[in-house]
């Protein structure tokens, strides 16, 4: 196994002083979970790593920064060697660095002459005058340890968004509440603000997506196009929405449905009126956040027209069989037919990232020394969007849960389907890297819930009880390395 690499059998296995330890699993589970993962047994997996062995380069290496020198795995075919091959590293920031090396083996170690800065750059490496094409691999490097804010006393309100209330609010907190919670804290010398996950909802319980926001905390009425949408007023100023709005904001508890019907149906009318004035904004954002924002709102869009048909579809597992797949001609088709109502769940993001990053901006201007302390939730829904852009990463006929215990007999399932590791590390953990980035856009720190799922998880098979679950390793140097950087 090329060093840094997964082996998704002895992921499963855990480790024991570098070795795997022998499973404590039943050979149902055992061949529940390598299933799972794309194999049929161990003897599969074996045949996936020879082949993978067979890279020059694996996808992705992951170096700290300040420890010993840096180096660079291969794997030459043996006709190639002792011929010349180059390298080359482009450093994200915009240095490039050369060389040449002449390897004698075919498990080659190349060690390279420079320490890169902090980031994420592109080694590629081919021969000279070969038919060997170029080939490339991601090579991260991470500080050696996260942040440490200077030593002083943090202190700040932890608060639950939703159950802010306001004479203003529509039943719900909203970051118009956050931001005069903000100035409050303030004023009475906080320098934190702790908040409740603030991603978009499968359910009430678990998100659909943890790279994009609620609906649910827009203040519509604070958003630029209100002031000049004639139709948006006349409707929220009405008497019968005046009424259902009172309703909403004397109930004792969270309306979530009917807010998200008040809300959307503003929503409505201001995203008719956005263009052209604040179009180019708009663009920039779509840009920004490429391709894990257009397959949120073509999720939504689809999503909404199944329901039309059917209330009773949870999600993508109930659309038609076409539909599943993101790439596919029948999802395509749709999207172009379609591309107002995918604008729409744009705009509908654009608007939240306005309005969370006045908030950010507003701990900014009042220097809170940390600002927002963001929650990035333990996981997604199986039915969600997140999981339909991208079902390949997932162990969909799983979920994470915790063992048996004598506090709790029975454990624990919490309806939330495991990432694959080796499949991770295959997409050069991209994945994981844009969820950091997305929940750290408007926060000076971040919660991830369930730390210890960097390091393991306790997969258990849909329909089996929890003692029949095993913990699968996650490669945790990486992880954490990430989460410094």
């Amino acid at each position: 196994m090329i060093a840094g690499q997964i082996n998704p059998y002895t992921a499963l296995l855990g480790h024991s002083d570098g070795e795997a330890a022998k499973p404590a699993v039943s050979p149902a589970t055992l061949k529940a979970i390598l299933a799972d993962m794309g194999f049929q047994d161990d003897f599969d997996v074996q045949r996936w790593e020879e082949k993978r062995e067979q890279r020059i380069l694996p996808e992705v290496k992951v170096v700290r920064l300040g420890h010993s020198p840096i180096t660079v795995d291969m794997t030459i075919p043996e006709t190639d060697k002792r011929h010349v091959f180059h390298w080359q590293l482009k450093q994200e920031h915009g240095l490039t660095h050369q060389g040449t090396f002449v390897p004698e083996c075919s498990r080659y170690t190349l060690p390279l002459p420079l320490e890169p800065q902090a980031g994420y750059h592109r080694f590629e490496v081919w021969m000279e005058g070969g038919d060997l094409s170029k080939t490339s691999m991601s090579l991260i490097a991470a500080p050696p340890k996260c942040h440490i804010p200077e030593p002083q006393r943090i202190w700040g309100p932890s608060v639950q968004l939703d159950a802010l209330r306001s004479r203003q609010n529509w039943g719900i907190g909203d970051f118009s509440n956050l931001a005069t919670l903000v100035e409050w804290s303030a004023e009475q010398g906080a320098n934190i603000i702790g908040l409740n996950p603030l991603h978009a909802m499968f359910s009430t319980n678990v998100p659909s997506s943890r790279l994009n926001m609620n609906l649910l905390y827009l203040d519509v009425e604070a958003i630029p196009e209100f002031s000049t949408c004639e139709e948006a007023r006349r409707l929220v100023f009405s008497d019968v929405f005046q009424t259902k709005l009172n309703e909403l904001r004397q109930s004792e508890q969270v309306d979530y449905e009917g807010i998200a019907v008040l809300k959307r149906q503003v929503l409505e009318k201001l995203y008719q009126t956005f263009r052209p004035s604040r179009a180019q904004a708009f663009k920039q954002f779509v840009s920004q956040r490429g391709e894990s924002l257009y397959r949120f709102a073509l999720f939504e869009a689809l999503q909404e027209r199944f329901r039309q048909d059917n209330p009773d579809i949870l999600g993508w597992r109930d659309w038609p069989e076409p539909f599943h797949d993101v790439a596919g001609e029948a999802v395509q088709t749709f999207a172009e037919s379609h591309q107002e109502r995918v604008e729409f769940y744009q705009y509908i993001q654009w608007v939240i990232s306005e309005q969370l990053q006045g908030v950010g901006n507003l701990c900014l201007k009042h220097q809170l020394s940390i600002g927002l302390y963001m929650d990035l939730a333990a996981g997604l829904h199986p039915d969600g969007a997140d999981v339909w852009a991208n079902p390949s990463l997932f162990a969909l006929h799983m979920t994470v849960g915790s063992p048996p215990t004598e506090e709790n007999p029975k454990g624990q399932r919490w309806n939330i389907p495991p990432l694959i590791p080796h499949r991770l590390q295959q997409m050069a953990y991209r994945p994981f890297i844009e969820l950091l980035h997305e929940n750290m856009h408007y926060a000076g720190a971040l919660q991830i819930d369930h730390i210890l799922g960097l390091m393991r998880l306790f997969w258990i098979p849909q329909h089996r009880p929890a003692k029949e679950g095993a913990y699968i390793y996650y490669p945790m140097d990486d992880l954490v390395g990430f989460v410094a950087l």
